[in-house]
C-alpha cells in the first residue's frame, strides 16, 4: 500500500507536491504558501 492510498479518505489533503522522507518516516506537504511538515509512524 502506498502513502497516497493510505492517506486517501483519512484526512482532507490538497497540495501541489508531496515529499516523503523514508529515513525518518516524515512527510512534508507544500501547499503553495509554505512548507508544512508532520511526522507519523505505524506499527503492526
Amino acid at each position: 500500500m502506498d502513502l497516497l492510498n493510505l492517506l486517501d479518505g483519512l484526512i482532507p489533503l490538497q497540495c501541489d507536491e508531496l515529499y516523503v522522507n523514508e529515513a525518518s518516516a516524515a512527510t512534508a506537504v507544500h501547499n503553495g504558501e509554505g512548507l508544512i511538515e508532520f511526522g507519523f509512524y505505524s506499527s503492526d
